[in-house]
């Protein structure tokens, strides 16, 4: 789990196309998730509490949405 967080903050920081798009893909998915909350303008997983910005950053992750709702839906 360290790795995946460590991986989306240096993405988030170090930009590359083919991250951008497949963040972008995933933030649209995230934005009408009904566990998306914002805190103080801080768009996060209800789920897990990760900020968006770095969750859908990173490669390694998958949406935490648990199998009886459906399972991850990125």
């Amino acid at each position: 789990m360290i790795n995946e967080i460590i991986e989306g903050w240096e993405n988030y920081i170090v930009k590359t196309p083919l991250v951008e798009a497949e963040a972008k893909r995933r933030a649209k998915i995230c934005a009408s998730c009904e566990h998306s909350k914002n805190d103080f303008g801080v768009p996060r997983c209800g789920i897990c509490n990760c900020p968006l910005a770095m969750k859908t950053r990173s490669m390694k992750s998958e949406c935490p949405n648990p199998q009886d709702k459906g399972g991850p839906k990125w």
